[in-house]
């Protein structure tokens, strides 16, 4: 993935590939936990982070 003139690349947290921040922002692909923002490639690694973060953190 290239990124263009203004777009940024982020990495995914669960598989560690490249992602646009622009279209990961735009579908709702990140999660913003105790101040950090983690990004996703899809709905699939946002579930997964979810799924395990909720695990580790009941009371959030």
């Amino acid at each position: 993935m290239v990124a263009g003139p203004g777009d940024e690349l982020v990495t995914c947290t669960v598989r560690g590939t490249s992602t646009l921040k622009s279209t990961a922002e735009a579908a709702g692909l990140f999660r913003d936990v105790e101040g950090q923002r983690f990004y996703f490639c899809c709905r699939r690694c946002q579930d997964l982070f979810d799924a395990e973060h909720l695990a580790s953190n009941p009371a959030a």
